[in-house]
C-alpha cells in the first residue's frame, strides 16, 4: 500500500467520523506576532556601545578564516550547555552573502545559527517556536554588550547594534524570515576573547522560578504546569485525555546518539531533604522497557533506566534522592537508545510527584476528572522530523547576513464502532508508517 493509498484512507476514515482529530502541539507561540524583546531590554540595548565590524568584500575562498574563531567556539559550547532546546549549532561557511559582492560573517568564524524546531502547524513566515526561541534571543540581546554580540536575526525581525538608538530592532525584509534558527553574530573583539564576558564566570542563564516551590511535604509537577518542558518536534508528541489531570503526552523510543524528544519537570523546592521521585503511569501509553531518566539533584545527575511497560496504572517508582532546597534541579525522560527499538515503544511524559521516603501517600482523586475518551486507540507514528533549508538570501542593507541550514496524528478517538475491515485497515497503517523508520 503506497502513502497516497494510505493518505486516501485516512481522509475517508475522518469522513466518516471514526476518527477525531486532538491538538498534538507541544507549545504554543509565545506571541501571535514576530519576534518582540521586551521593552526594558530594548531600552537597555539602545545604551550599548558595540562595534559593528562586517566581513569586508569577498575575494575568494583564501579570504575565510578556516573555521570557528576561539571566542565563537567557546560561546557555541556554552550555548550547547545551557539551552537545551536546540540540538544543532552550525555556522561557519566559507562564502559570499548571496547575491552580492560582500563576503558573509559566516566566512570569518563569527557568526553562529541556532536551530529550533518550527511550529509546523502554523504557515511559513508565523510558525517560529517562540517558546523555544525567544528566550535565547531575549537574553542574547541581554547580554549583547558584555558578550559582544552585534547581530541577531529571529523571527521575522533583525535588531544590529550597527544602527542608531531607537532603529536598531526593526521588521526583516528578506526571504528567509529566520523561523528555524537564531542567526547571531559576534564582533572581533569578542571572538578574540576580549569582552567582559569571556573573562568572568560565564555562568548559567537566570531562568528565574517557574512556579511556587514544592512544600517540604512534597508535591506534583504535571504535564501542564509551568515547570514541565516538551522539546523536540512538535509532530512526534502525541496528546492524550488521559492520565493524571486528564493529558499526557508520548513519543516513540528510538536508535539514536541522542534524544529528539524529551520532556523535562523542573524541581523547585521549599526545603532540602531526601524525596522519592515517581512518576505517573498509564498503561496503554507506557510501553517501552528502557526509558531513560535524569534525575539533577543537589548538584548531582544521576540516570536510572526503567521498564515502563511492567508498571501498574498509577505512580511508579524512580528512586530516592536528595535535594537541595532552591532551583537548578529537574526530573527529565528522553526517547534515543544505543540499540535498535521495536516498533510501538512509547515513553510516556505525564507527572512527576516527590514524597517524602517514609510516608505512603494513598492514589489521590484525579484533579480533572472525565477528560478521557472512550475506547482510544494508539494512533500510527507517521511522519520524520525534517528541516527545511532555505536559500540564503540577500541583505537589505548590508549589515545582514544569512546562513539557513536544515535544522533538525492526532490520536484517533473512537466516538462509533467502525466495521472490523476498517479496524484491519488501521493496524496495518500502523504497522506500515512506524516512526523509527522514518527519521
Amino acid at each position: 500500500m503506497n502513502v497516497r493509498k494510505v493518505a486516501s484512507l485516512i481522509v475517508l476514515l475522518g469522513a466518516w467520523g471514526c476518527a477525531d482529530e486532538t491538538e498534538t502541539r507541544t507549545h504554543e507561540l509565545a506571541t501571535a506576532g514576530f519576534w518582540a524583546p521586551p521593552a526594558a531590554t530594548l531600552a537597555l540595548a539602545d545604551t550599548y556601545n558595540i562595534q559593528n565590524v562586517q566581513a569586508g568584500p569577498w575575494i575568494g575562498e583564501s579570504g575565510c578564516g578556516g573555521s570557528f574563531l576561539e571566542g565563537t567556539r567557546i560561546f557555541r559550547q556554552w550555548l550547547y550547555d545551557n539551552w537545551e532546546q536546540t540540538s544543532t549549532i552550525g555556522g561557519y561557511s566559507c562564502r559570499p552573502i548571496a547575491n552580492s559582492s560582500s563576503m558573509s560573517v559566516h566566512a570569518t568564524g563569527r557568526a553562529l545559527d541556532i536551530m529550533l524546531p518550527r511550529d509546523t502547524s502554523q504557515s511559513y513566515n508565523n510558525s517560529a517556536d517562540n517558546d523555544l526561541g525567544d528566550p535565547i534571543a531575549n537574553w542574547l540581546l541581554e547580554h549583547a554588550e558584555e558578550v559582544g554580540i552585534q547581530l541577531i536575526i529571529w523571527d521575522n525581525m533583525i535588531w544590529s547594534s550597527g544602527r542608531a538608538p531607537g532603529e536598531r530592532l526593526r521588521v526583516y525584509t528578506n526571504d528567509n524570515k529566520h523561523v528555524d534558527h537564531i542567526h547571531m553574530e559576534l564582533n572581533p573583539e569578542a571572538a578574540g576573547l576580549g569582552t567582559p564576558w569571556f573573562s568572568g564566570p560565564m555562568d548559567p542563564p537566570d531562568f528565574g522560578p517557574c512556579g511556587d516551590p514544592i512544600p517540604a511535604d512534597g508535591g506534583v509537577i504535571d504535564d501542564t504546569d509551568a515547570c514541565f518542558q516538551a522539546f523536540g518536534p512538535s509532530e512526534f508528541w502525541r496528546v492524550e485525555g488521559e492520565g493524571y489531570g486528564g493529558s499526557l503526552r508520548w513519543t516513540n523510543a528510538w536508535k539514536a546518539d541522542s534524544p529528539s524528544n524529551w520532556a523535562r519537570w523542573r524541581v523547585h523546592l521549599a526545603e532540602a531533604g531526601r524525596y522519592r521521585v515517581e512518576y505517573h503511569n498509564v498503561q496503554q501509553w507506557a510501553v517501552y522497557d528502557s526509558a531513560q531518566y535524569r534525575v539533577r539533584h543537589d548538584g548531582t545527575e544521576d540516570d536510572v533506566y526503567i521498564d515502563l511497560s511492567a508498571g501498574a496504572d498509577g505512580w511508579q517508582p524512580i528512586g530516592e534522592f536528595d535535594f537541595a532546597a532552591g532551583e537548578d534541579q529537574w526530573v527529565s525522560v528522553y526517547d534515543n537508545a544505543p540499540v535498535e527499538v521495536g516498533e510501538e515503544q512509547h515513553v510516556i511524559a505525564d507527572a512527576i510527584r516527590l514524597v517524602l521516603p517514609d510516608v505512603d501517600i494513598e492514589e489521590p482523586p484525579d484533579p480533572n476528572p472525565g477528560m478521557g475518551g472512550p475506547n482510544p486507540q494508539p494512533p500510527d507514528n507517521g511522519g520524520s522530523p525534517g528541516g527545511t533549508t532555505d536559500p540564503d538570501q540577500a541583505p537589505d542593507d548590508g549589515l545582514d547576513d544569512v546562513d539557513a541550514k536544515g535544522g533538525c496524528c492526532a490520536t484517533a478517538n473512537g466516538q462509533a464502532e467502525p466495521p472490523l475491515a476498517l479496524i484491519g485497515v488501521l493496524m496495518f497503517v500502523r504497522l506500515r508508517r512506524r516512526r523509527l523508520t522514518q527519521r
